[in-house]
Order: structure tokens, then sequence, then C-alpha cells
């Protein structure tokens, strides 16, 4: 095993980015320090993620947006096919677009609508709505689907309310109504293009996109050990204190279980801190655990007398 750092070496190592280490105490390669980056921003990073040539989050955006941002030109083009007009000579992700409509009216629209549904101002969408309680034929219907790409594989219109089944232009099959079809609601799989989209936000780093991608397969995990727990930490018996799911089996080194509730204990945010500051955040287990429950619980008996 190779020997634990001494704090004048994690020190260089910070140094030797030029970052401003604010830490005065060094605890185990893996455990956040606070720091100030060169952007001037204060965050936190571990030793190793700082040999790794890792940025803060602000750096990281910045770094993100110069690659990955979409041309203007190819914005351009979006909006020339729908007869539409671009004002914006610039784009960042989120950035809202300024455009002419093809109705002649000045408006605005984010990226993410303009590619999956379609380019409207809001004169056009109050009056695509006013027309929709006008009776369309079948055949006007057919026509309005399409004008986007969309096949309608109905039979029969009666109302704008009742769904129809119709092939999107993305190739899903699916069913919608005439008034949503005016509202630009999407297909389940444009849907989840877009959310795909927005997981690929260039403004966010690596780090940042797998936590919200954890967040969400984690959540029945971290019910699962709250409910069996009774919401109590398991050390030290505190109940209605910040809690969190601790991995027995740590996190990063078993992928297998990681979403297993088995392998979830409720601890309290500070029972969590001091468990990792003793045994760092891999390669731990039961029995480590163990031992900590029993040192803490003998302190806190200790500490009543």
């Amino acid at each position: 095993m190779p020997a634990k750092l001494t704090m004048e070496q994690v020190l260089a190592v910070f140094e030797a980015r030029g970052f401003v280490l604010l830490e005065k105490e060094y605890t185990s390669k893996d455990v956040p320090m606070r720091y100030i980056c060169t952007c001037g921003n204060e965050s936190t990073m571990s030793v190793n993620n700082a040999k790794r040539g890792k940025s803060c989050a602000s750096c990281g955006r910045k770094k993100a947006s110069k690659t990955k941002t979409t041309p203007i030109e190819e914005i351009e083009q979006i909006f020339t096919e729908s007869g539409c007009k671009l004002l914006s000579t610039s784009y960042a992700f989120g950035d809202k677009l300024k455009y002419i409509c093809r109705c002649g009216s000045q408006s605005e629209i984010v990226l993410g609508a303009a590619k999956y549904s379609g380019i409207s101002c809001k004169q056009c969408g109050y009056k695509k709505i006013g027309d929709a309680k006008r009776k369309y034929t079948l055949e006007d219907v057919r026509e309005l689907f399409e004008e986007q790409g969309k096949v309608l594989l109905a039979d029969s219109f009666l109302n704008s309310i009742l769904p129809m089944p119709y092939i999107c232009k993305c190739g899903t099959q699916g069913h919608t109504n005439l008034n949503n079809f005016f509202k630009g609601k999407d297909c389940r799989q444009c849907r989840s293009d877009k959310i795909s989209e927005a997981l690929r936000d260039p403004n966010i780093t690596d780090e940042e996109r797998e936590q919200k991608r954890q967040q969400r397969a984690y959540k029945p995990f971290r019910e699962g050990v709250f409910e069996r727990d009774d919401y109590t930490c398991q050390c030290c018996n505190v109940r209605g204190a910040e809690i969190n799911a601790h991995h027995i089996l740590n996190f990063a080194d078993n992928p297998e279980c990681r979403t297993d509730v088995d392998n979830g204990i409720t601890l309290c945010k500070m029972c969590h801190v001091d468990f990792h500051k003793q045994y760092g955040k891999r390669n731990t287990n039961a029995e480590q655990l163990a031992e900590f429950i029993s040192d803490n619980t003998i302190a806190t008996q200790g500490g009543d007398n």
C-alpha cells in the first residue's frame, strides 16, 4: 500500500495547478478539500481529482461550452426551414433565440423547443387554437400533420379533443388530439430526446451530469433505506436530523449493489462525515461499519456517565 501523502505534498499538488488550498489538515486522497480555483471561484476537490487535471464547475462549464455549443449557422438553418428569420447572431446553451415568425411577429424561443416542437410565436399559437374550434375535415387534419412531417393514421375525425393515432416525424407511433397538436405537444420519444438534450448541456461538467443521473436512479434506494430504518441514524439513534443513505460496501468499487437497499444504512450527516473521515471513501465494508458504530456507541454511553 502506498504511503499516505503529507500535508506538504498535498499543498504541492494544489499549488502546481495554481490553486490555493484552504484546508489545514489532510484526511484521504478521495476526500474533497476546500480551495480557491485559478478563476477565483471557491470550490472543493479531492487530491486525486487535482492530480487528474479536474476543474471547478465554473471552469468546466466554460471549457465545455466552447467545444459543444451548436453552431449559429446550424441554428439559422432550422429557422429558415420553418419559414422564419433568425435575428440572434450568437448562441450559448440556454439562451433564448430572437426571430421573426412567418407571420411577421418578432418573438423568442429556446433551441430545444425550436428543434422538437416547431417554431411558432404566441400569435400563431392563439390562431391555431382558435382555428381548432372550427370543424375540420379528415383531409384538413391529415394535411396539418403532413406539414410537420407526421403521418395521420386515423380513418375519421370527430372533434379536436379525441386522440388519434399517428406516426411522428421521429418514426414513433403514438396518439394525440388536435388541441395538443396545435400546442406543439411532442410524442414520447421526442420528449425523451429533449431530456437527453438537457442532460448533454455543455455548460455542466461530466461530474454534475452524472450526479443528475444518480439522483434519479438512487431515489428509490435512499427512500427504501430511510423507511426501513425509520428515518433514524443507526449509529447515534438520532431521529429528525439531516440523514444520509450510506453504502456499506462503498459506491465506487461495488457497482452491482449501488441500489441494493440491503447495502444501505441510515446515518445522520455528522456520523456519515465522521465515518468517511476515519475510513475514507474507497474499499469500505461491513466490518468497518460495525467497528465505527461500536466505538461511537461506547463513546456516547461513556459521555452520559
